[in-house]
């Protein structure tokens, strides 16, 4: 595990200086170090660096942890690879959120709060779908969350028609968007990022037992439902901060926990902070490849060229696999 997490990080520090460096306006590397040595003073270089490009790059590192982080904790829940954190109908409530936010002519301030709202009120949907006298069943929660998330999708839809000229910046951002990053939106992600990881953290070893099945971890003295619900709770926090900030950003929740299993196996306590620390590189080079293009493309679709695929790959070997 040691191997892996120093390697991301490196890739990491190594991502995050090629990034304030390149983009329609190039730093050379005497530049970058004057202006990071310098501050946000004035100056292009400086503006460009921490105006623009330091905030945009952070806040991908975190979505992209962020992403990363609840897919594992889902993954585990659920007991299964193909677990998504978009499963839970918050992407599909952030969603709504925000085309409400452009539909009522609402500023730019506003999308981030109307799609955490949005996001939260569709989780709390599905849970109370879910729930039965013992607790909430992760079968129904599932099967609440995909009839959830088609009902507000089409709202969205019709929502879409009556945008109007805001049809395009509410596209933009649905598609997955980092271009609007700035240090307050930043600062405004950073409470429910940290209530998650650390709610993710807390239970680790208990998510591990039940990820063993329900019948063992009550047994081994783990609150089953304590746990499913703080597990949700924390992963709907970070699901929830990532899709207000940047909008639906898909396969990163999907193929990095899926990778780091691989990797270090199914342990909570190993596995959330190399997914923590691989998700931010992934969408950090997601992000450098969208500014490659003269057009910036949307990150949400370079996360699904290169995620899908990868996915698809992985599926067809372990089918070659079992047929063998």
């Amino acid at each position: 595990m040691r191997s892996w997490l120093l390697l991301g990080l490196l890739a990491l520090a190594g991502l995050l200086l090629l990034g304030l460096g390149s983009g329609s306006y190039h730093l050379s590397p005497t530049q970058l170090w004057t202006a990071l040595r310098q501050g946000p003073t004035q100056g292009a270089e400086n503006v460009v660096v921490w105006q623009l490009r330091l905030p945009r790059l952070l806040q991908a590192a975190l979505v992209g942890s962020a992403l990363s982080a609840a897919g594992a904790a889902f993954q585990s829940l659920l007991r299964s690879p193909l677990a998504d954190p978009y499963l839970t109908g918050t992407s599909a409530g952030a969603s709504l959120g925000t085309a409400l936010a452009v539909v009522l002519g609402l500023g730019l301030g506003w999308f981030p709060l109307c799609a955490f709202l949005g996001a939260l009120a569709s989780v709390s949907l599905v849970t109370r779908l879910a729930r039965v006298q013992q607790g909430v069943r992760l079968e129904d929660f599932l099967l609440a969350g995909v009839m959830v998330s088609t009902l507000l999708g089409s709202l969205v839809s019709l929502l879409m028609v009556l945008a109007g000229r805001e049809l395009g910046k509410l596209v933009f951002f649905l598609l997955g968007n980092l271009s609007g990053s700035n240090w307050p939106l930043l600062g405004w992600c950073l409470a429910p990022l940290a209530v998650g990881v650390g709610l993710l953290a807390w239970n680790a070893y208990a998510l591990n037992l039940l990820s063993l099945g329900e019948e063992l971890a009550g047994p081994a003295g783990v609150p089953v439902e304590k746990v499913k619900l703080q597990v949700l709770l924390a992963a709907t926090l970070l699901t929830a901060a990532a899709v207000c900030s940047s909008g639906l950003v898909g396969f990163v929740g999907l193929v990095i926990p899926h990778l780091c299993r691989l990797w270090v196996g199914p342990d909570m306590r190993r596995l959330l902070p190399l997914c923590l620390v691989w998700g931010a590189v992934f969408l950090l080079a997601c992000d450098w490849l969208t500014r490659l293009s003269p057009q910036e493309l949307p990150v949400g679709v370079v996360t699904a060229l290169l995620g899908a695929p990868w996915f698809l790959s992985q599926l067809y070997a372990q089918q070659k696999a079992r047929q063998c």
